[in-house]
């Protein structure tokens, strides 16, 4: 950005327009240091420094914190961008997840279908658990010592700090030594692992070469062939094929074919001028497998990722560092251009096939239409000639027609005699089977309401053997109530002769506590001499009064009637209330359910006899 003076002057504290003489002498009396007669004051250094380095102090201060800050926010936009490449990763690992399962499902179907690619695959699998096998066996070879060796190393590091043994430099060359051996014989193991890699690529390279044709490959890589497909380019077959009655049409027609691959052949030629620069390399100046892995990264990032572009290019900076950015951004560009060309190359090719497909329709149906009039001309004339000569025929056939009608008309007579006999016949046979017919049907009704009195009686009699059934129950049940009303009658009276038993032995006895009374006061009837304390005492009759007082109190505070009913603890001891409780406090209490189970507990005394029903047995 190029910022102007007008824009300078608002990071400048102090602006001045132009730096006199006088000006500087004036700003020198303004800070003290000249005094308005002229004489230089003293300056006082060591303070003059303490501020400057107290304002160098507080600018490292604030400079360590900015700095702080942005290392802060970078790092938290570097996490942001991992966390959004994670996000992709993912998404591109469950498409080729997907596309792998695709395959191998084909895979799958195509084995159950060919034999042969049944034994490939066989021969295909027992090799790649041979190479698994290999790879085990590298493996252990030569990265699982590469493991046991940090194993050790940290083994030995604890043990160094632990222990005060002065003799360390010997231990710390030895272990170099060792660390330094296995460093060349993993580089060897290594160069050699290249250069069989780059010898596997090699022999695979030739072999797919020898066996897949240069244009298959070409057409692989989307490379620009400047040839048409022949069904883009000349006049279609069917329209040399198809019939046509006038060949000046069909001319006129060829000629709007040429027009229109004149106008897009114009515009192919067109894109190629304008997109030269992309086309006249295959890769853009890269290799083969570094384009593959640009395009590849590009692909992963579709047009609806938010800053998609700058996420592929840290990606691409990320694994590819080995180029600038300026490289990445001219080979980005040229990607883009040459997928711009492909894009409209391919809609153009598919304009130019929809016109050709349009124009090839309206060209049928034209010529359908031309054929459909001369076949219709042709029809006309030839219904003109054909009315003439049915005409001719016409009257020749009158004249026959006449003598043939008077014949009919004979024969005609003899056969309507011959069939009003035979229909005088045949209504007397009708006539009769109705008769034979009626006859049957009555026979049948008559069986029919035989058998429907018979099955009426057969249901009275079952009616009234079931209402003897239910009158003998209820018989039954009516002498099973009156013993049950007799016995309650009999146990009502045995409680009102016990309860007048007991009223007149509670007489009897209230009679006998009287007479004990008496006879009682009778002994302590005695004649007392005076004594004041005495007098000061309570007498018998007030202590009397006082116990008869309490004795009412307590009386008052029993229940007016005798309760013959159950306790709270007789109630909630039992099954039925403590199911009750549990269903309503969870809801269920008038569900079909709670019915069922309250109706099958029992209860924990059995009922008494008396109590006892029989309706629902």
């Amino acid at each position: 950005v190029i910022m102007s003076g007008r824009d300078l002057k608002k990071f400048v504290l102090d602006h001045r327009a132009n730096s006199t003489a006088d000006n500087l002498v004036k700003r020198l009396v303004a800070c003290d240091i000249i005094s308005p007669a002229g004489t230089y004051r003293d300056v006082d250094y060591n303070l003059l420094e303490a501020e400057a380095q107290k304002m160098r102090s507080k600018a490292a201060s604030t400079l360590g914190r900015v700095k702080r800050l942005a290392q802060i926010s970078k790092h938290g936009r570097e996490e942001q961008t991992m966390k959004r490449h994670r996000m992709v990763w993912e998404r591109e690992n469950q498409r080729l997840h997907a596309a792998r399962r695709t395959l191998e499902r084909q895979m799958e179907i195509l084995m159950e279908t060919h034999t042969e690619l049944k034994e490939l695959m066989k021969e295909s699998m027992s090799l790649c658990q041979q190479l698994d096998t290999d790879r085990r066996e590298f493996q252990q070879h030569t990265v699982q010592p590469i493991f046991d060796l940090k194993a050790d190393l940290q083994v030995w590091r604890k043990e160094l700090r632990k222990s005060t043994n002065t003799d360390l430099r010997k231990q710390h060359k030895l272990i170099k030594e060792v660390l330094d051996s296995v460093k060349d014989q993993q580089e060897s193991v290594l160069s050699l692992l290249l250069a069989e890699q780059l010898r596997l690529e090699t022999e695979i390279r030739d072999m797919m070469s020898s066996c897949v044709d240069e244009d298959v490959e070409e057409k692989c890589w989307d490379v620009e062939d400047d040839l048409v497909d022949d069904d883009l380019f000349g006049v279609p077959g069917e329209v040399l094929e198809w019939p046509c009655p006038d060949e000046s049409l069909r001319c006129d027609v060829i000629r709007e074919f040429h027009q229109l691959d004149g106008k897009y052949l114009a515009h192919l030629e067109h894109l190629r001028e304008k997109y030269k620069h992309c086309l006249g390399s295959r890769y853009g100046g890269w290799s083969g497998e570094e384009h593959l892995h640009f395009c590849h990264i590009i692909e992963q990032y579709p047009a609806d990722t938010p800053q998609r572009r700058s996420l592929w290019m840290d990606r691409l900076r990320r694994e590819m560092p080995h180029f600038s950015r300026q490289q990445l951004v001219e080979h980005e560009d040229w990607y883009l251009s040459r997928q711009y060309y492909l894009n409209k190359r391919r809609a153009c090719r598919n304009a130019w096939l929809c016109d050709r497909r349009d124009l090839l329709m309206k060209v049928q149906h034209v010529f359908e239409e031309a054929i459909w009039r001369q076949v219709a001309a042709d029809e006309t004339a030839k219904a003109r000639h054909q009315q003439q000569e049915i005409c001719r025929d016409l009257s020749q056939k009158v004249s026959e027609l006449r003598r043939q009608k008077l014949e009919a008309m004979e024969i005609e007579a003899t056969i309507e005699a011959r069939r009003e006999e035979a229909k005088v016949e045949k209504q007397r046979i009708e006539s009769e089977r109705r008769m034979e017919k009626r006859q049957a049907q009555r026979q049948r009704l008559d069986e029919y309401y035989s058998e429907r009195q018979r099955l009426r009686a057969e249901a009275e009699m079952r009616d009234k053997e079931r209402l003897a059934k239910l009158r003998a129950d209820m018989a039954k049940q009516a002498v099973q109530d009156k013993e049950r009303v007799e016995y309650r009658q009999e146990e009502y009276v045995r409680k009102v002769h016990a309860k007048e038993e007991a009223e007149k032995e509670e007489q009897r006895q209230a009679e006998a506590r009287q007479l004990g009374l008496e006879r009682l006061r009778e002994k302590v009837r005695v004649t007392v001499e005076s004594d004041p304390v005495r007098m000061m005492q309570s007498t018998e009759a007030s202590a009397a009064k006082f116990s008869h007082s309490m004795n009412e109190e307590r009386e008052l505070q029993q229940p007016l009637f005798p309760l013959h009913s159950y306790t709270d603890q007789q109630v909630t001891s039992d099954m039925r209330f403590r199911v009750t409780a549990a269903l309503r406090d969870a809801n269920m209490l008038q569900t079909d359910y709670a019915r069922c189970l309250l109706a099958h507990i029992k209860p924990s005394h059995p009922p008494r006899r008396d109590q006892e029903s029989s309706l629902f047995k």
